[in-house]
């Protein structure tokens, strides 16, 4: 039916509608409206004001609501591709990084729109691969599963094929992952974000280490209704001492502290909403010990 009423109403339309739905739904998702108001004031209360955190509030709901009717968007493109303008900045990161023939990782996050940085990078010729995990609903996995790789985007499967992965970094190809999300993977450490601990996947970083690939940051920043920025980041490596332990997790914090610096910069972008510290060190290790 969203979708549906998505193609019929075109990308300029379904563009203000959706800005008067992330209205409305901060209103009335109350348990998504306080988690984004506390994690704000957890993370931002010192420098903003409630005022400013209510306002912030507001947009990430609408840019989550616009992200949504532009990822729709991306199943009729022939409608959006003249709508959605987007830009590159700092390509040459990523191509350096290519040329050394070992593949790229790009830690990526919830912000802006993910999905359509995603199908740009492969639609300009990238080799672009994302671990994602699948979502609840089966349809909807068919359904943007297929709208993916419509656009060329490989999907692999997060904890199930990790040979799949060393594969296609040793083509030589692009391997997206979001890294701001509380992990469910057993192979993670806790790192500060925001000045709490917040338990983070290590597969990818592990990956880099052991083939030698460099990590490119990648986010995508929303410029206007209709404006999207790609940003990659200068590239880098993690290191390879004898301390695995130690090269692991001074790789996974720098990459945690990247985007937080770029979530500081423009907090209204990112998914507030997600419990991303909803894992916590005492209970977890508690657990394990179990």
């Amino acid at each position: 039916m969203v979708v549906r009423l998505v193609r019929a109403l075109g990308p300029r339309r379904s563009a203000s509608l959706a800005n008067r739905v992330g209205a409305i739904a901060f209103a009335l998702q109350r348990r998504d409206h306080k988690i984004t108001l506390q994690n704000l004031e957890d993370c931002l209360g010192p420098e903003t004001t409630p005022e400013e955190r209510s306002r912030i509030a507001q947009q990430v709901f609408r840019n989550a609501a616009l992200t949504t009717a532009e990822s729709i968007g991306l199943s009729f493109w022939d409608k959006w591709k003249g709508w959605i303008e987007y830009e590159f900045d700092g390509v040459e990161n990523l191509e350096a990084a290519l040329s050394e023939g070992k593949g790229v990782i790009c830690p990526n996050a919830h912000f802006g729109n993910w999905e359509v940085m995603s199908a740009m990078i492969c639609t300009c010729g990238y080799p672009g691969n994302i671990v994602a995990r699948p979502f609840k609903d089966p349809r909807l996995e068919e359904w943007i599963s297929r709208v993916r790789e419509s656009f060329g985007i490989q999907i692999i499967q997060r904890g199930k094929t990790p040979m799949r992965m060393v594969k296609k970094l040793r083509n030589g190809e692009i391997l997206g992952v979001m890294i701001d999300m509380d992990t469910r993977s057993s192979r993670g450490i806790f790192v500060d974000f925001f000045g709490k601990p917040a338990y983070t996947q290590t597969g990818p970083f592990m990956l880099a280490r052991r083939l030698g690939s460099p990590i490119v940051p990648a986010l995508c920043y929303r410029e206007g209704t209709n404006r999207l920025r790609f940003y990659f980041g200068p590239p880098w490596k993690v290191a390879k001492t004898e301390d695995v332990d130690a090269d692991i997790h001074a790789a996974v914090l720098k990459a945690t502290r990247d985007l937080e610096e770029r979530i500081r910069e423009r907090p209204e972008q990112w998914a507030w909403f997600h419990k991303r510290w909803k894992t916590r060190p005492e209970k977890f290790h508690l657990k394990r010990r179990e």
